[in-house]
């Protein structure tokens, strides 16, 4: 297959017992830069192991006073660990990463990592391209976060990813190529935070999308009287995603950095609209403070009433 596409590996193949498999080695460096271009490896998707290359790529060209003394953090590293290769893992690469960032004093935040790999491999700069302009103020519209679109292009398989100011920049450009309206696009389309704690917990929420999911989930349980697993509305809402095209909800759904906590979140607002159209078909008023000393949901007082206010609103509640 390399040969086929004007690469020389080693002429050695070894096989693995271990793996029960080939392993065929390339080491010259133009050959591994068309390798990865071409070829775009799965690993490459993996956002852990592009923070391991990018903070090794630091690690290795800092100056050697420095380097000594994250190598000492890392021979330390292994012996709490019991482990004798420093090789990649995810707990390894935010090991290494936030080293680092504490003995070189930097922030290793997703510019720095796009640009600490793409220098390496020579990528050309990501030039303004009024398709490509396109495409971002497409992304942003859907994802709402510059962070995300790097995100979702790393994991679409992209080698050579912006930085989160140049996708900015390129929509502004494009906008006044357009002679539109940058402002009020961006104010229709306001940036959504999503937070996540360290125990894999939902904390920061954008109303937006939090009554979005409501409405639909309020609607699948009126419609199935209460009566569905929360299975079968999950599988439901997935289909949905991907019917409306909501490119944010289905990434989030696939993510393993989101997907543990959106999970668990929707299960919430599923047991919160089933709370409310159990006291809809009973024609009882919606007991708020109930429902915000329900330790089943660990929502707000004000957020459970915007919520209900959203679902008033619409006419279905």
């Amino acid at each position: 297959m390399c040969l086929l596409i004007n690469i020389n590996p080693s002429p050695k193949i070894k096989y693995s017992k271990k793996r029960t498999a080939w392993k065929v080695v390339m080491a010259k460096k133009d050959y591994i830069k068309k390798f990865l271009q071409i070829v775009k490896p799965e690993k490459f998707k993996e956002p852990y192991r592009r923070i391991w290359l990018a903070s090794k790529l630091i690690y290795l060209n800092a100056p050697n006073s420095k380097r000594t003394i994250i190598e000492g953090e890392i021979k330390r590293w292994l012996n709490l660990n019991k482990k004798k290769i420093f090789q990649y893992s995810k707990e390894n690469a935010l090991f290494l990463k936030c080293t680092c960032e504490k003995i070189l004093g930097i922030d290793i935040n997703h510019d720095i990592i796009n640009r600490t790999i793409s220098q390496v491999l020579e990528l050309k700069k990501y030039m303004y391209l009024d398709s490509r302009a396109q495409y971002l103020k497409y992304l942003y519209e859907k994802l709402r976060s510059t962070l995300r679109i790097v995100e979702f292009l790393i994991n679409q398989g992209e080698i050579n990813i912006p930085y989160r100011q140049t996708i900015m920049k390129h929509i502004k450009t494009y906008f006044k190529e357009k002679n539109l309206d940058y402002n009020s696009w961006l104010s229709k389309h306001p940036k959504m935070r999503i937070g996540i704690n360290n125990e894999d917990q939902i904390r920061v929420f954008p109303n937006e999308l939090r009554n979005l999911l409501s409405e639909m989930i309020f609607k699948i349980l009126k419609g199935k009287k209460n009566n569905i697993s929360n299975f079968e509305i999950l599988k439901i809402l997935k289909e949905e995603f991907i019917n409306s095209e909501n490119i944010l909800m289905t990434w989030f759904l696939n993510n393993p950095k989101y997907s543990k906590a959106l999970h668990d979140y929707i299960k919430v607002l599923i047991y919160l609209n089933k709370k409310l159209v159990e006291s809809y078909y009973k024609k009882e008023k919606v007991n708020v403070t109930l429902l915000s000393n329900d330790p089943d949901i660990p929502f707000h007082r004000k957020t459970i009433i915007t919520i209900i206010n959203h679902l008033i609103q619409l006419g279905i509640m």
